[in-house]
């Protein structure tokens, strides 16, 4: 009896397994095999090339979110944001279609099963009941029966053990196909998050730039009050950047006029070249060379600079662009900006071969006093730190080479800074500051961009200094330079032509107004600030005078000498200490 009845018990426990996992009767498919096994071999196609389309998104929403919070312009940052959410929305809508795709997959995987499962079924059920009647009615022995019925109940046994087998992958599918509509459902919730965030982003560009818009009118007299640094040299906008980089283009590769003054023409002449020896502010390079050689220490160096400063302490960590997080020790160990080694005597290079290495009499690199190399750790601590943003490595924040080159002097210098009112300066330097007679003073002239020049002192620690008794010279501390000549009436067209330009920075249409108010050119004056550049360029005219921003009347003429040639060559003015005369 138990022979009679095994079958149809086996047969309703995989029918059970099988509906349980399918969540569907049985019943015979109209699609073949063949044709299932050829859409899911598509779908794998499909699959394919969404990964590619996958991996290239989420490569782009990498990129944005290593361009965050790189720039100083707030409006900057929130655009790169804006950018990143729409990377994320179009990377979220790259898994939904893979996922979807994939569930495709599953939905077909599954049918191939059942189709599998529904074959074996009734190979199962047909070939139980056609072997036990040709057992009967073909085999005459006994003993040969239940040998012949044996081996087909052990194939009976295989072909239900394949449909246990079948019953429980499918069950593993159908709940790969719960997840796989679960993450469907949490894209889809995280996808409205993102368009809310992007409509928010959105929203503020669109209030920041209606708020450029209508400050347009009063930026100068904005920018005449504000009292951050920031502002000053890292916030410029693309158009002031994109000028500063245009005119360097220009005067780069040139060396002033060549050609013979005029008699009763008018030229310019000065000396230094700013374009190599940096903005002018704060700590010098050089002078701090000079200062270490003539006996200064490293804290009288640094202090020097920043008029009314104290040194304190600090500690902490800050963001290295490229590098990640690191404790300020570690960051000036690294720090590039000038030599790293010392100058010392034998003795000291073999007892400390980290820190000294014997001068070259031949060269200016080799080796820097070593109380110069501990005042630029201690500027290059303070600044680091009162940053306020991930630090970029290159000369637009300071120059940062990694290593440990410099750590004697971290350690020598450990925790020093700059303070003023308590709080860590940011100390800027810059390579030769010496093409006046030292340090300019903050926002006069240097990054000033009000269009007359008119913007007050700036920070009380920022201020000119005089640095030339014992500042070392550079290449171009005292490279002397001048123009070709021009007529009054030649200098008269330059400032019409600009006023046609079309310039943002310095605005053509205040040149314009300028003209409005001075008539026809008699004569050009300057205002000076305590290193002697020029802080305001004094228009004399026929109706009267107006001045002009000293960087922007150097900007003016460069670009005109460079765009124009009246002369026939480019012959720009270099510097800030820069001075007008009559040929004789």
């Amino acid at each position: 009896m138990s022979k009679t009845f095994k079958f149809p018990f086996i047969f309703l426990t995989a029918f059970l397994l099988l509906s349980n996992a399918l969540s569907s009767p049985v019943y015979v498919y109209s699609k073949t095999q063949d044709e299932i096994e050829k859409e899911i071999d598509q779908k794998e196609k499909e699959l394919d090339d969404l990964e590619s389309e996958l991996t290239k998104a989420e490569e782009l929403v990498a990129y944005f979110e290593s361009q965050m919070g790189t720039s100083s312009s707030q409006l900057e940052n929130i655009e790169t944001e804006l950018k990143k959410v729409e990377a994320e929305l179009e990377l979220n809508k790259v898994k939904l279609d893979k996922y979807k795709k994939s569930l495709e997959f599953l939905e077909l995987d599954i049918e191939k099963k059942q189709g599998e499962m529904n074959e074996n079924l009734v190979n199962v059920y047909i070939n139980d009941r056609r072997g036990l009647v040709d057992v009967f009615l073909s085999n005459g022995q006994v003993d040969g029966f239940w040998k012949d019925y044996k081996y087909r109940e052990t194939l009976l046994d295989a072909d239900i053990d394949g449909v246990n087998q079948m019953a429980i992958e499918a069950e593993s599918l159908k709940k790969k196909k719960l997840e796989f509509e679960k993450k469907v459902g949490s894209l889809s919730d995280e996808n409205k998050k993102l368009a809310t965030r992007k409509q928010e982003l959105t929203d503020e560009v669109s209030y920041y730039n209606s708020l450029a818009s209508y400050n347009a009118s009063l930026q100068s007299n904005i920018r005449a009050q504000m009292g951050a640094v920031q502002q000053d040299i890292e916030g410029l906008n693309a158009d002031l950047r994109a000028m500063m980089e245009e005119e360097a283009v220009l005067i780069g590769d040139v060396n002033g006029g060549t050609k013979p003054l005029v008699k009763g023409e008018y030229y310019f002449y000065g000396r230094g070249r700013a374009l190599y020896q940096g903005h002018g502010l704060g700590f010098s390079q050089y002078g701090a060379y000079g200062g270490g050689k003539s006996g200064m220490s490293g804290t009288q160096i640094a202090k020097f600079y920043y008029p009314g400063t104290v040194i304190g302490t600090a500690s902490g960590n800050i963001d290295v662009i490229g590098y990640g997080t690191m404790n300020i020790e570690t960051y000036v160990s690294g720090l590039g900006e000038i030599p790293d080694k010392a100058c010392g005597n034998q003795s000291q290079v073999n007892t400390r071969p980290d820190k000294y290495r014997l001068d070259d009499p031949n060269s200016i690199w080799d080796c820097w006093p070593e109380n110069t190399i501990e005042a630029q750790v201690i500027v290059a601590r303070s600044y680091a730190l009162a940053y306020g943003g991930p630090i970029c490595t290159s000369a637009s924040c300071q120059v940062y080479k990694g290593g440990t080159a410099k750590k004697w002097a971290a350690d020598e210098t450990k925790g020093k800074v700059l303070k003023s009112g308590g709080s860590i300066i940011k100390a800027y330097y810059s390579s030769d500051n010496n093409n006046g007679w030292g340090t300019a003073t903050h926002r006069n002239p240097v990054w000033c961009w009000d269009f007359a020049g008119n913007c007050g002192s700036g920070f009380s620690w920022l201020q000119g200094v005089n640095d030339s008794s014992f500042a070392v010279k550079g290449p171009y501390t005292d490279w002397m330079w001048r123009t070709n000549s021009y007529s009054l009436k030649e200098l008269q067209s330059m400032l019409e032509w600009y006023s046609k330009a079309g310039y943002t920075y310095p605005s053509s249409s205040d040149v314009k107004n300028l003209l409005g108010t001075t008539g026809t050119l008699k004569d050009i004056q300057f205002v000076r600030d305590v290193s002697g550049r020029a802080s305001k360029v004094r228009i004399v005219g026929s109706k009267g005078t107006s001045d002009i921003n000293g960087e922007f009347f150097k900007i003016i003429f460069n670009f005109w000498v460079g765009n124009k040639k009246p002369s026939g060559e480019v012959d720009p003015v270099f510097s800030l200490t820069f001075y007008f005369k009559k040929a004789e």
